[in-house]
């Protein structure tokens, strides 16, 4: 799991995304964004864009802790629902 700043200062959050996707040692890896920004479609973008949550800051522990969670459970194969 790799939770990535989406406002780098040298590069895009979604550059990086796409650039580590396209690597083969990645491809079982989840990807949770972060961000500040709050509007709905940031939120789809980070989501269609591959990444399989989108945190706000600042950051909640909980949702984290829940998005964690998920992840892990992913990786295992099993649904958390």
């Amino acid at each position: 799991m790799i939770i990535l700043d989406l406002n780098l200062p040298d590069i895009s959050g979604y550059e990086v995304l796409h650039t580590l996707k396209s690597m083969g040692e990645f491809t079982a890896t989840q990807f949770i964004a972060l961000s500040a920004s709050v509007m709905p479609s940031e939120l789809r973008r980070g989501l269609q864009a591959g990444f399989s949550r989108y945190l706000m800051k600042p950051i909640e522990i909980n949702l984290l802790m829940i998005a964690i969670e998920e992840a892990l459970a992913a990786k295992r194969g099993v649904l958390l629902h």
